[in-house]
């Protein structure tokens, strides 16, 4: 079981392959600042700031599942309608919905959807990062050629968007990104003209 201990919880938003984010307008009042646990299962970690705005962000994994009629639960948020869906073509991917909160709405039994608020102080640029073995056999036999039996790509890299609260973090801070599993923050890389913040996954949730 991974340790939460000085974790926290953070939104984040890795590019589809079409390199595109299905971008959500609500219907209702939504735009503001509230605050949340960091994790609602040991309150000691505190609270983190939720960025609530009338335009969000979607992940494009989960926006071609979703259906007109559909109710949905935005995580740290509350329920809503999914109204209207545009795609790019009739398989592609989508590019515009429309949402009708609907915050009295029961989240026990709905599909849970993370999200991001695009006022630009909530849009933090940042790299996860992800590593594989470096060679493809539990263990080499005396037979076999190293070179052969090293994996083609061991570093894979998404440019993602995470919420303003990663901002605060220091290098070495271990959090878990929501749907995501948990991270270490590695530091921060040059990125045209401007920074981005780097994070490593860590599979067992330890440092």
């Amino acid at each position: 079981m991974p340790s939460t201990n000085g974790s926290s919880k953070h939104y984040v938003y890795a590019k589809s392959t079409s390199g595109t984010f299905p971008v959500s307008t609500l219907c209702g009042r939504c735009s503001g600042l509230v605050t949340k646990p960091k994790y609602h299962k040991n309150m000691d970690l505190g609270t983190k700031k939720v960025v609530l705005d009338k335009t969000i962000l979607l992940e494009q994994a989960d926006a071609v599942e979703l259906v007109m009629g559909e109710e949905i639960t935005l995580m740290n948020w509350g329920n809503a309608f999914v109204r209207d869906v545009t795609r790019r073509d009739k398989d592609g991917p989508v590019t515009n919905m429309l949402l009708e909160l609907h915050l009295q709405g029961d989240v026990k039994k709905t599909r849970k959807v993370t999200w991001l608020a695009t006022t630009a102080h909530n849009l933090v640029p940042v790299d996860m990062v992800s590593f594989d073995h470096l060679i493809t056999k539990a263990k080499l036999d005396k037979a076999d050629v190293l070179e052969e039996c090293l994996t083609p790509q061991t570093e894979f890299r998404d440019e993602a968007f995470a919420d303003c609260n990663v901002a605060e973090l220091e290098p070495g801070a271990v959090v878990q990104f929501e749907r995501k599993g948990y991270y270490v923050l590695d530091g921060q890389r040059l990125a045209d003209g401007g920074s981005r913040m780097v994070f490593f996954n860590v599979p067992s949730g330890r440092a």
